[in-house]
């Protein structure tokens, strides 16, 4: 089989899982909570920052709000 010059860690067969984690906190009546969270990073097309987020009339409150991505 021919490695193409690939790092070991990137050749077929490794057995290897890379995970990118992000975190969310949560602010509850018996105190904050965090979240940690991870996806496999096969999975993952682009990491963005947080976007500001807008507000609209009678959004259930369990909506932060919503943001333009593209």
């Amino acid at each position: 089989m021919q490695d193409y010059g690939l790092p070991e860690i990137l050749k077929t067969g490794q057995n290897e899982l890379e995970i990118i984690d992000f975190r969310l906190y949560e602010d509850r009546d018996d105190g904050s909570y965090k979240w940690i969270l991870g996806v496999n990073v096969a999975k993952v097309r682009e990491v963005l920052r947080m976007p500001t987020l807008t507000r609209v009339p009678n959004m259930p409150k369990e909506v932060e709000g919503m943001a333009e991505i593209r």
